[in-house]
């Protein structure tokens, strides 16, 4: 992948490999699972361009074989090292969530899929008839999505045991690792049969149905690429296309409240929840650019859905982190800020934090910090 000399000529290589193979083997229709590079770690970076090449060269191998099946895992967990700087592999918990991911692929190759409970509503969704319904949208990577906080945790903090189980008067719509797991309609908040972790979402949802009350309906959509970086998200788009997270985003959010629209429901886009990345954080060009990825991010999905003030509210990196450039990100969402009344930047300083991310407690805290912020201002 790092050498030019090499990386063009890796389509034909992979292609003689599966062939010889098949050959020796004696299994002409031998299928053959291709796992992801993962976009969480320094290819995520200064590494954008050899990685593109490397996916083009194997989608060229995908296409023209249809036995071939493509196995991704920029959404699952990966490893850093002690200095901060993005590694590059998995780590334990990245292995043993691929080997499931590949086991997957299987099982649906062979048309055998892994049964998912059905969590939508079965009567209709929990609201009053031409109820008016205040939507939430959270968005953002790795914390954001939930990386190591995990479900099974939940119980052992205390005042938040029942978030362990479905909310089901807040109604939510999910994508989850940049596509990867997408609910096929309305479900009742709770955790998402999706390895294992959750987001702030459960924690933000609890807080405002209690402070809100019952007359409104709440719904929260949750919109993460854990393995995205700044670039992704932009308006202009990345530079590869296949990347581009903007026009999903906003395709995904303008969805659910077309379909609450043509349920009846009186719908109102109350804000949106952003958590800062990592990569965008660790690396210089990222960061050095990032208050003004943001304004043009910000301003573009106000212009889209045509609420000039709508509200912002961003999480502050936890200075606790490994990450590099910490103070400085911070310090530029602060002062992107103090010239928009309309964005709010939450501090995470007091908060739990682990190594890398959140954590269990630290992300079930940040849901009710979110919460708070939009309360205070509403």
């Amino acid at each position: 992948m790092l050498d030019r000399k090499l990386n063009t000529n890796y389509a034909a290589g992979l292609t003689r490999l599966i062939a010889r193979f098949r050959s020796d083997l004696h299994a002409p229709q031998l299928p053959w699972f291709i796992g992801e590079v993962s976009e969480k770690g320094i290819w995520g970076m200064d590494n954008r361009s050899n990685l593109a090449i490397l996916r083009q060269q194997q989608d060229l191998v995908m296409r023209a074989d249809p036995l071939l099946r493509w196995v991704p895992t920029s959404h699952l967990a990966f490893e850093v090292m002690g200095s901060g700087q993005p590694h590059y592999h998995f780590g334990t918990q990245g292995q043993l969530q691929m080997g499931e991911a590949f086991a997957t692929a299987y099982l649906d190759a062979i048309g055998k899929p892994l049964s998912i409970k059905a969590r939508g509503y079965k009567d209709g969704l929990p609201l009053a008839k031409k109820a008016h319904v205040r939507l939430f949208v959270l968005a953002g990577q790795r914390n954001m999505e939930g990386e190591d906080s995990f479900v099974s945790q939940i119980p052992q903090v205390p005042g938040f045991e029942p978030l362990a189980k479905a909310q089901d008067d807040v109604i939510f719509r999910y994508s989850l690792g940049g596509g990867v797991k997408v609910s096929p309609t309305w479900e009742p908040l709770g955790p998402v049969d999706y390895l294992g972790n959750f987001g702030p979402e459960l924690s933000f949802g609890a807080r405002l149905r209690k402070s809100l009350g019952t007359k409104d309906g709440i719904a929260i959509v949750k919109f993460t690429g854990s393995g995205a970086q700044g670039p992704d998200w932009t308006p202009q788009g990345s530079p590869e296309a296949r990347r581009n997270l903007y026009p999903k985003l906003t395709a995904f959010i303008r969805a659910a409240m077309d379909d609450l629209t043509r349920q009846g429901h009186d719908c109102t886009l109350e804000g949106v929840f952003w958590h800062t990345g990592e990569n965008d954080t660790d690396f210089g060009p990222y960061f050095r650019n990032y208050a003004a990825s943001m304004q043009k991010l910000i301003a573009q999905v106000r212009l889209d859905f045509q609420q000039p003030a709508l509200p912002w509210f961003i999480s502050e990196q936890h200075p606790g982190a490994i990450w590099k450039n910490m103070t400085a990100i911070n310090t530029a969402i602060r002062t992107l800020a103090e010239s928009d009344k309309a964005i709010v930047v939450i501090n995470t300083a007091h908060l739990p934090h682990e190594r890398l991310h959140f954590g269990t407690k630290g992300t079930l805290l940040l849901g009710e910090e979110l919460a708070q912020a939009y309360l205070k201002k509403r």
